[in-house]
């Protein structure tokens, strides 16, 4: 059997395989709101094991549940650039609902 190992550096593979509890757990702690325990994820692990694959299909999950996401590689200028990405979501999204208004709950999935 050949090994089904390539590194692609980031590029979706054709079929994840062995990460649908880890992204399950995510997205509990997304449903859970701000400061559930799910939503403090730390992946680590050796260079092309699928991390970044993970991440990637992590933020995919965010985005479709309504989360403002900043994705940014660590490389020098990391802070600066999170923190204008920040500002630019500030501006998006402005101050948030009314006081005593709750924005709109999320419409179940009807699949």
């Amino acid at each position: 059997m050949q090994n089904p190992f390539k590194p692609t550096a980031g590029a979706t593979p054709p079929e994840m395989v062995g990460r649908a509890g880890l992204l399950d757990e995510f997205e509990y702690g997304l449903q859970q709101g701000s400061g559930a325990p799910g939503l403090l994820t730390i992946i680590t692990g050796s260079r092309g094991i699928g991390k970044t694959v993970l991440l990637s299909a992590a933020e995919d999950i965010a985005r479709a549940r309504g989360w403002a996401v900043i994705s940014r590689t660590a490389t020098p200028g990391f802070l600066a650039r999170v923190g204008d990405d920040m500002l630019q979501l500030l501006e998006e999204l402005g101050t948030g609902p009314p006081p005593g208004k709750s924005p709109p709950s999320p419409r179940p999935d009807s699949g």
